[in-house]
């Protein structure tokens, strides 16, 4: 029986990643004239953001090899590889990516209530 930690884990990452993919473009435009002005914290913000990105994609992917074959719907863990590849297209990217994360998040929160395990309550 598979436990139910890892759907947790995605929808809680997956929450705080849709988050910050939809309120990025919001961050560059309100702070684009200071980055552009100091180009290391320019680039730093663009790594950590596109690490993210990355992580949400492998969440996806483990989450898919992981739970197949069992009760938790496929849609979860394509939504976050779609989401998270969709969020690496500059600009609007990050925002319909960071909306389809957010439906992944749903999705796992909504199959973690339906899963049954008795190791984790």
């Amino acid at each position: 029986m598979k436990s139910k930690t890892l759907i947790w884990v995605n929808a809680n990452a997956g929450f705080t990643a849709g988050l910050l993919f939809i309120s990025e473009i919001v961050l560059l435009i309100a702070f684009g004239e200071t980055f552009l002005a100091n180009l290391p914290a320019f680039t730093v913000f663009n790594i950590l953001f596109t690490l993210v990105k990355l992580g949400i994609i492998a969440l996806g992917f483990l989450g898919h090899f992981y739970y197949r074959g069992s009760k938790v719907k496929n849609a979860a863990h394509l939504s976050f590889i779609i989401g998270g590849a969709l969020s690496l297209i500059p600009w609007f990217g990050g925002l319909i990516g960071g909306a389809i994360v957010l439906i992944g998040t749903a999705i796992y929160l909504f199959g973690a209530f339906e899963f049954k395990d008795p190791t984790n309550h």
